[in-house]
Formats: C-alpha cells, sequence, structure tokens
C-alpha cells in the first residue's frame, strides 16, 4: 500500500507540473485583449468596481439585461454595478445628472460584498425624461468609480 501510495503522489506532482505549464505557456504568448478578460477573483481581494452598466431593465441577477445607451422619454433606466473582492463595509453611491450638471437624484446602499457583488439602481421621470443626454456616477467610498452617459430621444 506504501508503494501505491508515493507513486499516486509522484503523479500528482507530476501532473501538477505539466498542466502548470502548460497553463502559463499558453498565457504567455495571449494576446494583451485576451489575458484581459480573464478575471481571477479571491474572496480575500479589496472590493473594486469592475463593470457598470445601463439599459431599460435587470434580470433576477441585478445585471442590465440589454446594455444601450438610447432610451425614450416614458424609460426608466437601471445600472448595474458589478464588483469583485471583499469589504466588511462599503457605501456605494449612485448620481444622477443632467447634462448640464444639475442633479437629479441621489441613491446610497451600505453593502457588504463577498466575492462577486451586483447592485442595482434605477432612476424614472414621472412625467418622462426630457430629451437629452444625462449620466449615472457610481462612487464608492468617496471616490468615483465609474460613471455612463446616456440619451433621451
Amino acid at each position: 500500500m506504501l508503494v501505491c501510495w508515493k507513486e499516486l503522489r509522484r503523479g500528482a506532482i507530476v501532473t501538477t507540473a505539466v498542466v502548470s505549464g502548460a497553463l502559463s505557456g499558453c498565457t504567455a504568448d495571449a494576446s494583451p485583449e485576451a489575458r484581459a478578460a480573464v478575471v481571477i477573483e479571491r474572496v480575500t481581494d479589496p472590493l473594486r468596481v469592475v463593470a457598470v452598466e445601463v439599459g431599460p431593465g435587470i434580470g433576477p441577477d441585478q445585471r442590465v439585461v440589454d446594455v444601450t445607451a438610447d432610451f425614450q422619454s416614458p424609460d426608466t433606466v437601471y445600472a448595474s454595478v458589478v464588483m469583485v473582492g471583499r469589504a466588511e463595509s462599503a457605501t456605494l453611491k449612485a448620481r444622477w445628472t443632467e447634462e448640464s450638471g444639475r442633479l437629479l437624484d441621489e441613491m446610497v446602499r451600505t453593502i457588504s460584498p463577498s466575492g462577486e457583488t451586483v447592485a442595482e439602481f434605477h432612476l424614472a421621470q414621472p412625467m418622462g425624461w426630457t430629451t437629452g443626454t444625462y449620466s449615472v456616477e457610481i462612487v464608492l467610498d468617496g471616490v468615483t468609480v465609474g460613471r455612463e452617459e446616456f440619451r433621451v430621444s
């Protein structure tokens, strides 16, 4: 039985070395775009925003379903904020503004993310949006981490 254990352990070590070598060889030759698409996430990583998307609706996972920057007057505008990492407590804010910079609304959420977390914000205008350009700015713990512009026609 001892001989089998040694052989199994040696086989596992060789397999791990071969797989590691193959993977490092593949990533070394990959283009920067291909390498950027791979996200390795650890629960202990500091919290960071990796995507902000706007659209006219969200799915059950709180992500925008149809990402677009073009809206109609009666639409509700949704913003999904995708974060990775961990924080015991963080403040996430969405600031909705007109093209002139006038603040329309500000929404604040206290979150305790671990791993991948998605937060959703949305804004509708009771009388409909006026034609123009707007933006939603995402602020994490007092630092702007994303901004998306959208147009209403």
